[in-house]
Parts: C-alpha cells; structure tokens; sequence
C-alpha cells in the first residue's frame, strides 16, 4: 500500500471494528489521515469507532480515487458531482448499462392490511453510510430499511417474488406488523439481512432460497427473527458473512418454530456464531427436521472456538 499522491479527504474504512479480534460489528470509520511511506499508516478516529480497542484486523478503505485498480469499483466526487466507474466489461461505456441506485426502499407498506405482492421482481437498491460509528449499526433506524418495508402492516403477502441486490435488507418487517408471510422467493445478495423480522408476531417465511447475505455490512444474516412467535419452513439459506438463521426475542414470548431448514456455508466472515444462532432469550423455540453443515468461523477470529 503506497499512500503517496492520493486524495483520502472523502475516504473512510469499512471493517471489523472489534477488540482482539472479535467480529461482532462491522461499519466504516472515519480516516484522519495516511501518511508513511510502502506500506504505510492509516489513522483513524478511534472515538467514533464501537467496540473498539486494537486496530481492525480486517478492514479495507473505500472512496479513494487513487485506489480504483480493479474492474467494478468507483468512485463518487460529492463536491463536483462526477462519478469515476473503472468498467467491469470492455468495449465503450457508451454502449453499457450501468445502474446507479438512488432510493433504498422500493415498496414501502405502512399501516396497510391484506395486500399481496406475486411474481414480481424487485432489485437494486442503495445502501445508507453508517451515520454514527459510535453507536452498533444495528440499533440504528438504518438498519431496519429493506428493498420491501413493512411497518404495521397485517396480513400482507409476499409470494414468488425475486428480490435482489439490495443495500441494507431485502425484507424487513418493523413493529406493529402481524401474519405477513414471505413464500417461494429468491433473495439474494442483500448488503445486510436477507429477511428481517424486527417486530410483531405471526409471521411465516417459507419455500424461500435466501443467500449471499451481509455483502456490504459483516454482521448480516440470511433471516434475522427478533419477532414472536413467527414459523420458518423449508427453508434453504447459505453464503451469508454472519449467521444462516438468527432467533431472538423482543416481546418476551418466545415461541418459534423452525422445520425443515438447510443452512450451510455460512459464518464466511465473522466470529461467535454459527450456522443457527440461538440468542437465550429466545425460549421455547422448536426446531424440527433441520440441517446444518460447512459453517466455519474464519481462523483469523478473534472469538474462534477450539
């Protein structure tokens, strides 16, 4: 790494930011400056950076101009509005489609009740800069948006649908929703969870394929439950950074029932968990007929198990 000539006035590094190696939380972290010559230093607002206490031990520097080497990164200049874009493909750009996403929601259910949503296609939605590196990302209001949101929304259907290429979560279901069911859909590369269950209760998500989760946030999972009771059946869930299947508990009941669920080659970045992650809280959780297998937790880990 040579620093020398380089603009890193709008760059910032994304990595694990945990203390001995722990790979709880990832998000970006302010640079304040890099100097040195090969292979360089880099400083960082530690302050600013949640549980940290060493420097990351896995992490890389984004929006640097000087350090577009590879086909499909860019760079965005918000002072001068240019967007520097190293192709992925040959021939004159002239001729290619290139998409820029610019909202991070595409269907947004609010208080509504009895909708359905079958065979469509939703895809490419931006991602949203952790505001404050001081606080976990995932208590952020950040976190909770999706390429489809719901928030008390009841019995809403979301049927053989394809969702992809999202910048936070593919779906999430906020507080107040109730009986929403996710069936038969394709989610896949999500920058954080692919299904989110954040609030309510009833909820079902079955005969899904969900992978390629926490591609631009490390702590992402395939479905994330902080509901109850909700069912999760016949499930297929792999290649996400963190955990295949994740059970908590907000309103206290607990309840959950899990059938028929394969996640396997997850854990691809990240330490303390595994292919089922099953916080405490979450009590009489039932799991029938289930498999889990290729979930390894990356030997540099801080928190890597004997």
């Amino acid at each position: 790494f040579n620093p020398a000539g380089k603009d890193f006035s709008k760059a910032y590094m994304y990595g694990w930011t945990g203390s001995d190696g722990h790979r709880w939380s990832a998000g970006e972290v302010p640079i304040t400056s890099v100097s040195g010559v090969p292979p360089g230093n880099i400083n960082i607002n530690v302050s600013t950076a949640n549980y940290i206490g060493s420097p990351p031990d896995s992490c890389l520097i984004e929006n640097c101009l000087g350090l577009l080497e590879v086909p499909g990164e860019y760079f965005y200049d918000s002072g001068t509005g240019y967007l520097y874009y190293y192709s992925r493909f040959s021939g004159p750009i002239a001729n290619q489609e290139i998409i820029a996403p610019q909202v991070v929601r595409l269907i947004n259910v609010n208080g509504a009740s009895n909708i359905q949503f079958v065979g469509l296609t939703f895809m490419g939605t931006d991602r949203i800069i952790q505001s404050n590196a001081n606080d976990w990302f995932d208590t952020q209001q950040a976190a909770y948006d999706a390429t489809v949101y719901m928030v008390n929304a009841q019995n809403v259907v979301l049927k053989n649908c394809k969702i992809l290429d999202s910048g936070i979560n593919a779906v999430t279901l906020d507080s107040g929703t109730a009986a929403c069911t996710i069936t038969g859909c394709l989610i896949e590369h999500a920058g954080y969870h692919g299904v989110d269950l954040k609030g309510g209760s009833g909820h079902t998500v079955s005969n899904c394929v969900i992978r390629y989760c926490g591609e631009l946030r490390g702590q992402g999972r395939g479905v994330n439950v902080l509901s109850d009771p909700d069912t999760l059946a016949n499930l297929e869930v792999y290649y996400c950074a963190r955990a295949g299947v994740c059970l908590g508990v907000a309103n206290g009941f607990g309840g959950s029932t899990v059938s028929y669920v394969r996640v396997h080659d997850c854990v691809q970045d990240s330490g303390d968990q595994g292919g089922f992650y099953h916080i405490s809280s979450a009590g009489n959780t039932t799991y029938f007929q289930c498999l889990s297998y290729h979930n390894y937790v990356d030997p540099s880990c801080g928190d890597r198990p004997p």
